[in-house]
């Protein structure tokens, strides 16, 4: 600078005088004149105090341009460069610059350079690629120039990778040139100022989260290379390279720029927190189909790093979710597939064994198609088994997260926290840059993925709190501990039962408690007692059992010295010394009860407690060492104990110890007597340790502030937490102050800023917190609250009663507890100034206590000094009890009370104690129903004041008439004028009559309703209800003076008096709830009246009403609590509790609603119910609706309904029955047809059943609930209901129905109607019926009728339309059995929150332990000598304990050890006999023919006695009882009526002939060789064999057959075979089945090893078994039954387990068995035999069941008894 001037005022120019200050030099030099420093070609730069070299524009670089080549660097799409151009923080203009760049990208979009300025106007240079052209924009104030340049700049690829772009851009005063590649464009501006005003720092290739805005158009960083980077004269990457601190790398987590170029591929993505997340969609591609790949990295224990939702779409069931996930878990990858959230079964975890959380890439590739899953991780591949339907993906894909609603709260520690990288979705790569554009990024960054696991070596997280690295540092996992807060520091329990109760917790019950808070003792469970009182005092009881019985043993004959060690439930000792130390109360009951046997406290008997302290007194102090209770009152008969006194009675000695640091009693030692058969004995029993109470909150410690101006002055707040109580009124208080100082203005202040809210405000300088705690119930309610304040080096924390605020620390605060001023409680000094006195209050009136801080309690009544004002010691609490009555509100004035009467009209008194409603009268509404009071004139009633209160159903009727013998009047009535109900008060005015009437809704409701017609100044007032403020119309009342028997227009009155010639005698006359004859034409009052007060005068309605007998002296709500059950409407009839019952709305009955609409029919009886319907109606739609239970004991079919037309000619009806093994069915009879629908299931089971049965048009319908149904007992009935019958029908309704029948119907029905005659053979109703209701719709209206045949039986018994046919009905349900739950109310306040429910753990201590001391008790010499065996028991009885008795301990051992011995012996020769004797028995069964046992036959269902006994040899299918199904009906000549097939499937059929049989009758078999029926299984199915043998060759034999004849006495269709008639071939056709050789090895008892001759034949065999006979079918016959041996059949029954019903044979194959077992192909297979193959092995317990299947028949049993093997003689093997 030179020519520095000024002007003068003059305007001559005078020179500034100029001193060198600092780093100014004189003259002017040019660095770069002499020579030019830089290197080749480099431009010289004079910056004066040095010279600088420009090195654009050639290959060189370096301060003087030394050195070749240029930096380079890759930015990857999360990196970008800075420069500061200044280091001032303001703008600098400038004219002139220069920004130039090289770079390469394949990227179409990208910021290369951002430079922008605000001050004094806009201006800005930008540079950025989009879709592969350059654009530059350049803006000074309003006006912007925009330059685009190069097409494709994005080319740069391995083939193209010299592919570098030059960019430059040039500003020169108004001129703009921009150079791509050499080519120029120029622009100008048009403006006269021309700088740019750029703020010091330009980035370059980008920044951190940029948005649109003026000059920028795209927010991409740029991904690519970078060199040769000049903004002015400097190199940026060069600088950056030397670390000049103008230029600075960001973004990448390293810190440190990649300084080559190379292709940007695979870029990571970072999760940086457990929220982020990546949504990907799912579409058709991706529907049954999924494949996802990529690369993580992560340290994290547990992460989710995969979730997709599976749909499982079911039309018929509804559809079914599941979801599949990808977790690291405890390390190790892991696949969770849950195909179906209904079907827990189905799901599968599979874990990969490999640690995957060590900081390192691994590869993971994740695959779902149709019906599995599976999981690679390196390489190593789990899949899961496929589930057996088709599961499609559905919703969002989510990669480092879970949709899952019960995870959320979990993300925190079970989010992804770590990179992943080469994501590749249905082998298409997804490239990184494009997904963090797009809507599914939730958290995610781009930031090179430098992964710092910060939790090694940080011992941050306290107390097992699980420590959890994220991006941001350390967080810990506080989930599975009992502590929260960041580092798990603060306890989530309060330390004892007390501190639940101080926060306002009532509820007595199970609790968690720490009880050092966050010490390391852990929390544990408790028993509470709240409300427990103490010294007028009520508090929380903790209570801790344990394991020692009561009445335990502890001295006796033979007993060694011993020690009991005692075990508390849930606590060990130091948690049981730190619940005494920190109680402020505990105590323990000890009980001793003797005889002979002396306690002797501290010689023979002492405790030890918890601490380890020796207890030697019961119930006394440790003041009086060896002593018991009895001593302090010398009572003790030996001076210190009742049991030292050593006598013959029962004695005891017992008592509380109450020192807490001695308590509780852990150890108990006993020492015996010397002499072991000394008769003394001693039971001790030890009750739970209780406690209750703070330690260090005192009640008498508290205070009270009697006003605003109160406050106490305490030390500074130091250390630890600090807690206060506190009760009040207020809802505006100062509770706590902590002032600042000169030095260290630091504080915080507590304020009650509501009723329900509590602000904390903490001040550190600049650094401030203010913490809301916003409660569910009030803190001004009077009640006590709690307080407490804690911290750690990270949060505070802030508790108001059981509601909880976490914050953290401001950054800038380095001490928490940095507080140097007085603590002010209660309230402030009004000449101490704030700088935040708009947070301040005025103080607190009400109490507080229990101030605990810096570790210690500070009584607060030692705070008190002669400088307090209005404190005083102690709670003053006049509101606790509430003194008040009658609901009236206290206003606690701290020393006194003020009581404000909830109804000022009702209630009077000083606590409110008098209440005038409790003089009620109930008014019946007879027209002698009214109170008459004749009281003097001297009252002066007409003028004053009217309260009262009425309760009513009616709109119109009088309540009250006063009137004196002058004609004056006031009168009340209740009418209902115009469109709403209206109070109305007439009085008179002279002769005018004034009305004042008030619009009330819902005075005729049957409550209570208050009138109050005040007179003020002579104006009347009219109030209702809860009315406190005037807002009607008043009027001045004006008496007449002079007597007339006609004072008023006729018009005008509605209530007249009786008005004699002459004045009537001076009186006033009050009427109450109506009036005398002949005077109104108002009803009279049908209601109550209460409370009756005119001016001062009360009138006693009550004694009065004892005069009238229409009157009740009552009005008691006989509707509270509802006496109707069942739902019932209570209506209230008042009087002595009087109500009654509306059951019209339900299905019950009775006076209050309690008798079931139901009736049990014991098949004797018939509801008739009789009803008029419209002539020539049809029925368009019927409905039946009906609960009905049957008995499983029940066989035959039953008519439940049967609804019909008596009067028309065709008689429709409707009939519904039970078959109680097939199902319900409803038939209709339309007059030419009979149409029905079915309903299949076993429905006599005892159980109800819900039956629902509609016809309406041609459809009919059929639904019958299980009581596990969940439309049971519904009404509606929808067509998509599962399982539901439907049939379609012709369209026509029935005529006329007019009669319902319900449980049978009678002869002469059925005689009167032809169509009937099918159902004569049904059995009445044997069961319960209930909820019967019948609708119908006529043609002739559309509202449906309904019909309750029962109920209305049940109501009014049988009258003319209901009748019973047959004994009266009993009473029955089909609903369960319930009880009656009686709701009772706290006596305590409301908890001020939710308390969850808690239950013990389970403690399964065992007794306590006993350790016996010193050597076992010996008999002394001079006793053993005298003992004697023969003992006597003790003959006390006073006291209840087991006696012992005197002998040899030895002697009784040794003979209890051999009686054991013995019955040991004696029991094992037992079994042996036993095993023996069934080996022998299954011997005697196991004789083989061919390769089969023969039958045991023995008739089954064999029920004949007497000498016929054994001949009963008639054996039909359905008198087996192994067989429960029929093989076929018989024949009959019509079709019978309908019976549905078995099944479960609902059934409908429609035009069914008529029968008179329904039912299946058994086919009988007979053997044709014996010529007698069959009498054995095998038997028949041999002759089943002969039939189908007889079929294939050509022979008929069915039922029409010459073989069969009719049997005697039976049907025409029932018919008998004839053997000589019987043509079928037999199955064994010749004689040499009958010599067909046994196997070798076996004898005919079945026994093997014996010799026999080479070959046997079964006549051989037969002859040696007498009790065997061939039947010349399958070569078998079984036993008879005259040489079964019972006892030995018995014995095997007995003796055999009961099998299961699994244990089924498979069905026989007709086609691939042989008839014979003589074939060559004989090999019995498994579900491949013949029925003579297995049956002979099938026993008489069996049960078998039989169908006819189309591979031939199949038999299914369900053994009893075991089933012999057959051998395989072809292969000598056992099947």
């Amino acid at each position: 600078m030179r020519n520095l001037k000024y002007k003068q005022s003059d305007g001559t120019l005078v020179d500034i005088p100029v001193e060198t200050i600092d780093a100014v030099l004189d003259n002017c030099y040019d660095l770069c004149s002499d020579k030019n420093p830089c290197h080749h070609d480099g431009r010289c730069v004079n910056k004066y105090s040095e010279a600088t070299c420009d090195c654009f524009g050639t290959d060189y670089e370096g301060k003087l341009c030394q050195t070749f080549g240029s930096t380079i660097v890759t930015l990857r799409g999360y990196e970008w460069l800075t420069y500061m151009l200044h280091q001032k923080t303001d703008q600098i203009l400038t004219s002139r610059g220069r920004f130039s760049l090289e770079f390469k990208t394949k990227r179409g979009s990208g910021v290369l350079l951002y430079a922008a300025g605000g001050t004094p106007y806009h201006s800005h240079v930008t540079a950025s690629i989009h879709g592969g052209i350059v654009t530059v924009s350049i803006a000074i104030g309003n006006e912007d120039i925009e330059v685009q340049a190069g097409i494709g700049v994005d080319d740069y690829s391995h083939q193209n990778s010299a592919r570098w772009h030059n960019l430059t851009i040039i500003h020169e005063k108004r001129l703009i040139y921009v150079y791509l590649d050499g080519r120029e464009k120029s622009r100008s501006f048009t403006r006269e100022n021309y700088h740019l005003g750029l703020d010091p720092k330009v980035y370059i290739g980008g920044g951190d989260n940029f948005v649109v805005t003026r000059g920028l158009q795209v927010t991409n960083n740029f991904v690519g290379c970078l060199k040769n980077v000049y903004i002015n004269d400097v190199s940026v990457l060069y600088a950056l390279s030397d670390k000049d601190r103008r230029a600075q790398y960001h973004g990448g987590r390293a810190g440190t720029p990649h300084y080559t170029c190379e292709e940007v591929i695979n870029i990571p993505i970072s999760f940086p927190e457990a929220n982020a997340m990546l949504l990907l969609d799912s579409d058709l591609e991706t529907r049954y189909t999924l494949d996802v790949e990529f690369d993580f990295r992560t340290v994290r224990y547990d992460a989710i790093l995969f979730y997709a939702e599976l749909l499982d779409r079911d039309i018929i069931n509804g559809n079914d979710y599941g979801y599949v996930e990808v977790w690291v878990y405890q390390g190790r990858p892991m696949l969770l597939f849950v195909p179906s959230t209904k079907k827990s079964d189905k799901n599968e975890n599979l874990t990969i064994p490999c640690y995957v959380n060590n900081n390192d890439w691994h590869s993971l590739q994740v695959t779902f198609k149709y019906r599995e899953a599976s999981l690679k991780v390196d390489g190593m591949t789990v899949a899961t088994s496929q589930y057996h339907r088709n599961l499609e993906i559905f919703g969002k894909i989510v990669i480092g997260s879970s949709l899952r609603s019960n995870r959320f709260k979990a993300l925190t520690a079970e989010g992804f926290v770590g990179c992943i990288r080469g994501l590749v979705v249905q082998k298409q790569a997804q490239d990184p840059l494009d997904m963090m554009e797009s809507e599914g990024v939730n958290g995610l960054k781009l930031d090179g993925c430098h992964i710092v696991n910060y939790c090694e070596g940080n011992d941050m997280c306290e107390h097992g709190g699980r420590c959890l690295s994220d991006w941001n540092g350390v967080t810990c996992d506080c989930t599975n501990t009992a502590y929260t807060g960041k580092a798990c520091h603060f306890p989530k329990y309060r330390q004892s039962c007390e501190d639940y109760f101080l926060a306002g917790v009532d509820q007595s019950g199970v609790r968690l408690i720490d009880l050092d808070g966050s010490g390391p003792i852990k929390p544990t469970y408790v028993e509470c007692i709240m409300g427990y009182e103490y010294n007028e005092e009520k508090y929380g009881r903790t209570v801790v059992t344990h394991n020692l019985e009561p009445n335990t043993t502890v001295r006796g004959y033979m007993l060694q010295d011993m020690r009991k060690v005692i075990e508390y439930r849930g606590m060990d000792r130091e948690q049981l010394v730190k619940l005494t130390q920190i109680s402020g109360w505990c105590e323990q009951y000890l009980q001793y009860d003797c005889k002979k046997a002396p306690i002797r406290l501290g010689t023979l008997t002492w405790f030890k407690a918890a601490n380890g302290e020796i207890v030697e007194y019961l119930g006394t102090s440790d003041k009086h060492g060896g002593h018991c209770i009895c001593s302090l009152s010398d009572t003790c008969p030996s001076q210190k104990c009742n049991c030292d006194a050593d006598n013959d009675k029962w004695q005891r000695d017992d008592g509380y110890n109450r020192i807490n640091r001695q308590l509780p009693l852990t150890e108990m030692t006993i020492k015996q007597n010397p002499n072991p058969l000394e008769p003394g004995r001693a039971f001790f029993t030890l009750g739970p340790l209780y406690c209750w109470g703070k330690r260090n909150e005192r009640a008498e410690h508290a205070v009270t502030f009697k006003s605003e101006k109160g406050y106490l002055l305490s030390h500074p707040w130091r250390s630890d937490s600090l807690r206060i109580g506190f009760k009040t009124h207020n809802q505006h208080a100062t509770l706590l102050y902590h002032m600042g100082t000169k030095d260290n203005p630091n504080y915080f202040i507590v304020t009650i800023t509501s009723a329900n809210k509590v602000v904390f405000f903490f001040s550190w300088g600049k650094e401030q917190l203010e913490i809301e705690i916003l409660m569910k119930t009030l803190v001004s309610d009077g009640n006590w609250h709690l307080i407490i304040m804690d911290y750690d080096q990270y949060n505070i924390r802030c508790i108001v009663d059981m509601h909880e605020e976490v914050a953290n620390i401001p950054e800038g605060v380095d001490k928490v507890l940095d507080f140097d001023g007085a603590l002010y409680i209660g309230g402030i000094n009004s000449e101490v100034t704030s700088t935040e006195n708009n947070r301040m209050a005025s103080g607190l009136v009400g109490c507080m206590r229990g101030l605990v801080y810096n570790g210690v309690e500070t009584p607060l009544n030692r705070l008190i000094d002669s400088s307090t004002h209005d404190v005083t010691p102690q709670c003053m609490t006049s509101c606790w009890p509430n003194p008040c009555k009658n609901g009236a509100e206290c206003v606690e004035k701290w020393g006194s009370h003020q009581c404000i009467c909830v109804n000022k009209w009702a209630h009077y008194g000083e606590d409110c104690e008098i209440d005038i409603n409790v003089d009620a009268v109930t008014f019946t509404g007879a027209e002698a129903s009214y109170l008459l009071f004749k009281e003097p004139p001297s009252l002066n009633l007409l003028d004053s004041s009217i309260i009262f209160s009425f309760r009513t159903f009616q709109q119109n009727t009088l309540l009250l008439y006063l009137h004196d013998n002058l004609n004056n009047f006031v009168q009340v009535e209740l009418t209902d004028e115009g469109n709403g109900s209206y109070i109305v008060v007439k009085f008179n005015r002279f002769n005018n009559i004034i009305k004042l009437a008030k619009p009330t809704s819902g005075l005729g409701d049957g409550q209570w309703h208050q009138v109050a017609i005040v007179n003020t100044d002579g104006y009347f007032k009219l109030f209702v209800d809860t009315d406190k403020v005037f807002n009607g119309s008043s009027y001045q009342k004006q008496k007449l003076t002079k007597y007339t028997d006609k004072p008023f227009p006729a018009t005008d009155e509605n209530v007249i008096p009786k008005r004699p010639a002459n004045q009537p005698e001076d009186l006033i006359h009050i009427y109450v709830g109506g009036v005398g004859p002949n005077m109104t034409n108002l009803p009279p009052l049908y209601g109550c009246i209460r409370g009756l007060k005119i001016g001062d005068t009360l009138f006693e309605m009550q004694k009065a009403a004892e005069k009238y007998k229409a009157l009740s002296a009552a009005c008691d709500n006989g509707c509270s609590p509802n006496p109707c059950l069942n739902k019932g409407i209570c209506m209230d009839l008042w009087q002595n509790k009087k109500y009654k019952c509306n059951c019209s709305l339900i299905a019950f009955a009775g006076e209050r609603c309690h008798l079931e609409a139901s009736g049990h029919f014991a098949g004797e009886s018939i509801v008739q119910y009789k009803f008029s319907p419209p002539p020539l109606f049809v029925a368009v739609m019927e409905k039946l609706d009906l609960v009905f239970k049957v008995e499983s004991t029940a066989t035959h079919m039953m008519i439940l309904t049967f609804i019909y037309s008596e009067r028309h000619s065709t008689h429709d009806f409707i009939v519904v029955y039970l078959d109680p093994r097939s199902g319900v069915y409803v038939q209709v009879n339309q007059g030419y047809a009979i149409h029905g629908v079915g309903k299949p299931g076993n429905f006599a089971d005892g159980k109800p059943h819900h039956l629902l049965y509609r016809h309406s048009g041609n459809e009919m319908v059929l639904s019958v609930r299980k009581e596990d149904h969940h439309k049971f007992r519904n009404t509606s009935l929808s067509l998509d209901e599962e399982g539901i019958g439907r049939v379609t029908v012709p369209n026509s309704g029935l005529d006329e129905l007019d009669t319902i029948l319900v449980g049978g119907i009678p002869q002469a029905v059925i005689q009167n109607i032809p169509d009937a005659m099918a159902y004569a053979k049904y059995a009445n109703f044997t069961g319960c019926i209930s909820d019967f209701s019948f609708y119908l719709v006529w043609n002739v209206q559309k509202e449906p009728i309904q019909l309750q045949p029962l109920k209305d039986l049940r109501t009014s018994g049988a009258t003319e339309f209901i009748e019973v046919f047959g004994p009266q009905l009993g009473e029955c349900s089909t609903r369960p059995i319930t009880t009656d739950v009686i709701q009772t109310t706290s006596m305590f306040k409301v908890p001020s929150t939710d308390s969850p429910t808690l239950t013990m753990p389970p403690w399964k201590p065992g007794p306590a332990q006993t350790i016996y001391i010193g050597p076992s008790p010996k008999i002394p010499e001079q006793d053993q000598k005298t003992m004697t065996t023969n003992l006597t028991p003790t003959s006390e009885k006073d006291v209840a304990f087991p006696a012992m008795t005197q002998g040899s301990a030895d002697i009784m051992i040794i003979i209890v050890a051999l009686t054991v011995v013995g019955i040991l012996i004696l029991l094992s020769l037992l079994v042996a006999l036993l095993l023996c004797k069934i080996r022998r028995r299954q011997k005697k069964y196991a004789v083989r023919k061919f390769s089969e046992d023969y039958d045991v036959k023995q008739p089954l269902n064999d029920t004949i006695t007497g000498p016929d006994r054994f001949n009963n040899h008639l054996a039909t299918l359905d008198e087996f009882s192994m067989i429960s199904a029929t093989i076929g009906p018989r024949r009959h000549n019509e079709t019978s009526t309908f019976k549905p097939e078995e099944g479960d499937k609902p059934v409908a059929y429609t035009g069914v002939p008529k029968s008179d049989d329904t039912g299946y009758v058994a086919q009988v078999f007979y053997n044709r060789r014996k010529n007698r029926p069959a009498s054995s299984i095998s038997e028949v199915l041999e002759e089943m064999d002969r039939q189908r043998q007889a079929k294939e060759s050509g022979v008929d034999n069915t039922s029409e057959s010459p073989m069969y004849e009719v049997l005697q006495g039976s049907n025409d269709t029932d018919r008998e075979w004839a053997p000589q008639r019987d043509r079928t071939p037999l199955t064994c056709p010749n004689e040499d089945c009958r010599n067909a050789p046994i196997p070798e090895g076996q004898d005919e008892e079945g026994e093997g090893d014996i010799e026999h001759p080479d070959h046997h034949s079964i006549n051989s065999l037969l002859d040696n078994h007498p009790g065997m006979e061939y039947n010349g079918d399958s070569g078998y016959e079984a036993e008879s039954k005259q040489d079964v041996d019972e006892e030995d059949e018995d014995n095997i029954t007995k003796n055999i387990p009961n099998m299961s019903d699994s244990n089924l044979l498979n069905g026989f194959s007709e086609e691939t068995s042989p008839s014979s077992p003589n074939s060559k192909d004989f090999a019995p297979q498994s579900g491949k035999t013949t029925p003579s193959d297995i049956v002979p092995r099938l026993k008489t317990h069996d049960i078998m069941k039989f169908r006819e299947d189309e591979d031939g028949p199949v038999f299914i049993v369900q053994s009893r008894a075991p089933v012999i093997p057959t051998r395989d003689y072809s292969s000598g093997e056992f099947t």
